[in-house]
């Protein structure tokens, strides 16, 4: 089943945001970054969403923020002056929020997402990395590289 990516992203940004506007990273509990209807939406597009759940491992918040992309496309310079610099470090300080909040999405909620569409088959981790975000979201990483094309 093949998901469109357009739909795919949507979800992600309306993830992104829901994270930004709520208490969810505030709270001890992991689970309530996937209590949003954006997580539902993308765990509806089942075994199809893995291959962008994979992709999105390899992206960063750049992808997410427009304002930045206006001023920080490649070999494109700009002199900063009055109220340009002004809008330079709210785009910066709204790109270091967003990669706080996209790096919580990849550390518990796409190891949750696919743990949940795959059930079973996603041996969900080794006892000696159990607790280590940064391990288990190398793992999960690890396990779509080896499983995705069994699986899509």
């Amino acid at each position: 089943m093949k998901i469109n990516k357009e739909e795919f992203n949507n979800a992600i940004k309306e993830w992104i945001k829901y994270l930004e506007n709520s208490s969810a990273l505030a709270k001890s509990d992991s689970s309530s970054i996937t209590e949003c209807d954006a997580y539902k939406k993308i765990l509806s597009m089942s075994y199809g969403a893995l291959p962008l759940i994979r992709e999105l491992y390899n992206r960063n918040a750049t992808d997410f923020v427009s304002d930045i992309q206006n001023y920080l496309k490649a070999g494109d310079y700009h002199v900063f002056a009055g109220n340009d610099i002004n809008q330079l470090f709210e785009a910066v300080e709204k790109l270091h929020r967003r990669e706080f909040v996209l790096s919580s999405i990849k550390g518990h909620g796409l190891i949750q997402l696919v743990s949940e569409i795959m059930g079973n088959e996603f041996k969900i981790v080794p006892k000696r990395i159990e607790g280590n975000v940064t391990s288990m979201e190398i793992y999960t990483e690890r396990w779509l590289d080896d499983n995705l094309e069994y699986i899509v």
